[in-house]
């Protein structure tokens, strides 16, 4: 008798999540001082100063939400194909090398001299997300062997010696115990630790209403903590972890079929972060293409905001679908030649 394969899909619910969490990064790029700008010219007491706030403390937990949805679904893992790693890296080459052309030979943002060249090694070498997921990625079999050898109560344990040390501790004392403010391999292997602790042991599903107003609280006390501290939009702060893991809650426990347009778009998220951040475009496509600064002091800035976010996500899933019909067969395929797997069996 011939061994049935049953293919197991992701549940759409989570694959709306990583689509909710890119259009909350692109926010929070629409928001901050070198894209959109708002952040770095809003005069405080306006309405639109409070209305940014709350918006950066609501979108800021998307980056940690990423991370903690690998720790769910990857923890099981003994071993990891050294080609994901190149297709991350090769798509971030692919667009820096694309765009940077665009930049200088069509729009004529940047001359053709050293710090053009500078800033095509930053744009390949330095995005941080990618460098550091990658990093993370690569460890996870080592990771994963020390989660499925001990306890639960041994998991949980280093669990909260990390939250107290990276993220209480970083927050209310000292920044001496975290000094990337989150931006780091080591907040990443701890949202890792956590996803992969609630997908272990804490799988059971549950109201959704506990997490929603826990998500809303901290998305609170976050925007009234940044008027004074510079420190409450930075990854590791207890507050941004707390919000992260109630809003992989929320979506974790909502029921969903599986939808075959929710999953196939939730597979462009990591294009559309290569495309809208490479720093040759970046600012001019929220600033002249999206007119971002026409709406800094205006009263439809959050209608504005909504259409921007909505036009770079569709804009770049558009760039991908083209790019990966013309240089799918040439890259993706070849990339995927490669066999090398680090296993920890």
């Amino acid at each position: 008798m011939k061994k049935e394969i049953i293919k197991k899909e992701r549940s759409s619910n989570l694959e709306l999540l990583r689509i909710v969490l890119m259009m909350m990064v692109i926010t929070l790029h629409y928001l901050n001082t070198y894209m959109g700008g708002i952040l770095d010219v809003i005069v405080p007491g306006t309405f639109n100063y409070y209305l940014a706030h709350f918006l950066e403390s609501l979108c800021i937990v998307s980056v940690n939400v990423f991370v903690l949805i690998t720790g769910y679904f990857s923890h099981k893992k003994t071993s990891i194909k050294v080609s994901k790693v190149g297709q991350l890296f090769s798509l971030g080459i692919f667009y820096s090398l694309v765009l940077c052309f665009i930049a200088v030979f069509i729009l004529k943002l940047n001359p053709i001299n050293r710090d053009t060249l500078n800033l095509l090694n930053s744009s390949i070498f330095g995005s941080w997300f990618l460098v550091i997921y990658c990093f993370l990625y690569l460890l996870i079999p080592f990771i994963n062997k020390l989660i499925n050898n001990i306890t639960e109560k041994q998991l949980l344990i280093l669990i909260i010696i990390n939250v107290l040390m990276l993220n209480v501790y970083y927050t209310f004392f000292n920044t001496i115990t975290l000094v990337d403010g989150g931006y780091g391999i080591g907040n990443f292997i701890n949202l890792y630790l956590i996803g992969a602790y609630i997908s272990k042991y804490k799988n059971k599903d549950i109201s959704i209403k506990y997490p929603l107003i826990t998500y809303i609280l901290i998305t609170i006390v976050t925007t009234i903590f940044s008027f004074k501290n510079g420190l409450a939009w930075q990854y590791s702060t207890i507050f941004n972890v707390l919000g992260s893991v109630s809003l992989f809650l929320i979506f974790k426990n909502i029921k969903m079929k599986n939808y075959k347009f929710i999953n196939n778009i939730a597979g462009y998220i990591f294009p559309i972060y290569c495309i809208h951040t490479c720093p040759f475009t970046a600012k001019y496509m929220f600033r002249e293409i999206f007119n971002t600064p026409k709406y800094w002091h205006s009263n439809y800035m959050i209608l504005h905001l909504g259409i921007t976010v909505l036009g770079v996500f569709i804009g770049c899933v558009l760039i991908e679908i083209v790019r990966r019909l013309i240089f799918s067969k040439l890259i993706d395929k070849n990339i995927d030649k490669i066999k090398y797997e680090i296993d920890c069996n």
